[in-house]
Parts: structure tokens; sequence; C-alpha cells
């Protein structure tokens, strides 16, 4: 029972069907700075606050003018507070969010770091939008579909989750012992994965002795 919400750079899919806008403000006022003066439109239309959402409604907060509202290439910290709020804005600060040089942060990384303020196991470094399915032998990667064989399903998969850390071969057949056995993780790293046509492989990186690890994409 989701929504779609765009507030300002912001797009994200929440569960708030049946609840009224006014009780979405309120929800979403600390974490991305929704204020009472914003108007609610529900699929391109002006709806009251007293409006309870339905599954699949499009809901977007716009602002009078004079006001931030839409996309824009970069963002400086000063713009970011102005959005967010000072509290999350320090909150992503502690997170790892980089504030200098300026301008800070392009557009696509504001969004990934909105989803990290509702969800923090959301890696707001990764910018792509990665959905791995092993036993369908498929990766999405932002809207495009490939097919990749299982073994490499899972190890691909495995990297993305350490989110960062170091995963040795050892631990990737420990994690998914059903799908990754006797292959040589070298082998289907360097040839399957670093040549697979979604381009993920080059975000792989190998540190010799200890294993691999997933780079986010900057």
């Amino acid at each position: 029972m989701s929504v779609e919400i765009t507030h300002g750079a912001n797009r994200l899919t929440l569960p708030v069907a049946g609840q009224a806008i006014h009780d979405v403000k309120r929800q979403l006022r600390d974490v991305l700075n929704v204020r009472e003066a914003a108007t609610a439109v529900i699929n391109g239309r002006e709806v009251s606050d007293e409006y309870l959402l339905n599954d699949g409604d499009v809901l977007e907060f716009v602002f009078p003018v004079g006001r931030k509202g839409g996309n824009h290439d970069y963002w400086s910290e000063k713009e970011l507070i102005e959005f967010f709020g000072p509290e999350p804005v320090e909150r992503m600060k502690r997170a790892g969010m980089t504030t200098t040089p300026v301008p800070v942060m392009k557009g696509e990384e504001v969004i990934s770091w909105s989803k990290w303020l509702f969800d923090s196991d959301h890696d707001p470094s990764n910018t792509l939008n990665i959905h791995v399915e092993i036993e369908k032998e498929l990766v999405h990667v932002d809207g495009m579909t490939y097919p990749i064989d299982m073994p490499l399903a899972a190890i691909l998969k495995c990297l993305i989750d350490a989110k960062g850390e170091l995963r040795s071969a050892q631990d990737m057949k420990n994690e998914y012992p059903q799908y990754i056995i006797d292959e040589s993780l070298f082998r289907a790293i360097n040839e399957g994965l670093k040549r697979h046509p979604s381009g993920l492989g080059e975000h792989i990186e190998g540190v010799k002795g200890r294993g691999y690890r997933w780079v986010p994409p900057t």
C-alpha cells in the first residue's frame, strides 16, 4: 500500500496509503523539512490536507513562489540546510556526507541521502538502483534488466550487501553455499563479472590475498 512522494529534489515511495495528507506532512516535517505551508498535489491536481491517500497515488509537495522546489544540478550546504533543516544535515554529515568543496553534491546524491534519512540501511553513496535476483538469474540496474549466471549473481549480491567490506572467497562460499561451490572466484569475477554487460564489474575491487569488495559509484 505505497505512495510515491516528491518533495523538491527528493522522490520516495512510502507505505502511507490510507493516511491523510496532514499526517504525512507531520511525519516528513523533521526528515525532509516539509512545512505546513506546502501545497499537496495528487496525480497532478491540488487537494486539501484532509485527502486520504490511496495505493498508487503520486503525491507532490509544492511551495509558493520564492520557496525552494525543483531539481537543480548542485546543492550547497546552505541549500541543504534550508531544504532538510539543520538537524538532518548534521546527521548526514556524521554518517559521512561530504560538505566540501562547494558545490556540495549533485541532485541524485541529495535524493540518495534523503532515502537514508528514512532507512539507515540504505547506502547513500550508492547512486545506482541495483536489484539482484539470484534464482531468476537477473540483475536490474537503473531500470535495465540483464541476464546473469546464478553463481555470478550470488557473488555480486554478497559483495553489494557487504557495503564496502572485504569478502574472501570462503566468505562468499559460506554466504551462498547453494550457489557458489567449486568454481574459482577469481575466474568468475575477472572473466564473468568484470566483463558483464551491466558494467557492475567495474565497481568490484580486488585486494591481493584478502578478497574483494564493492566500491559504490561516485
